[in-house]
């Protein structure tokens, strides 16, 4: 007899009470299996604040592909923040060491996918496609630069 509810030395299980909380709280068999697939470890406390969080396996999965090492309060207070999978992967991509906490951040902030695409785009690097470089002398915000000094 396996799965989450099986009480292992490798994967510990829920206990009998810790089912019956979970039952009561409608927290769904397939879902347990799911986030404890996961996340072995996930406990009683942990599933139902995920749930109460509407954390979702999906969820779950997404920013364990995008930061690898994560934990659950790190989820939740994604989560709860508003951060989507793909805003946590896109600033990933191009911060590679950003931590969860600087994600809620920028989040909190009001930053988007939107706002990185232009930023990135708009501040590439010289010798990258250009496109996004205004031609000499045009700016397309119609900023001159510093007044002469």
């Amino acid at each position: 007899m396996g799965g989450p509810f099986s009480t292992s030395t490798s994967r510990p299980g829920l206990s009998f009470e810790d089912l019956v909380e979970l039952k009561t709280q409608g927290v769904p068999k397939r879902y347990i299996e799911e986030m404890r697939d996961i996340f072995p470890d996930l406990g009683l406390g942990e599933l139902l604040e995920c749930s109460e969080s509407d954390i979702g396996p999906d969820y779950a999965r997404g920013m364990v592909d995008a930061f690898g090492d994560i934990d659950v309060a790190q989820l939740v207070e994604m989560r709860e923040a508003g951060v989507t999978v793909d805003f946590a992967s896109a600033l990933r991509s191009e911060f590679p060491d950003l931590e969860p906490s600087a994600v809620v951040e920028a989040a909190e902030e009001g930053m988007s996918i939107d706002d990185l695409e232009f930023f990135v785009g708009r501040f590439a690097p010289p010798g990258d496609d250009g496109e996004d470089e205004p031609p000499d002398g045009d700016d397309p915000d119609g900023w001159e630069g510093p007044p002469p000094a």
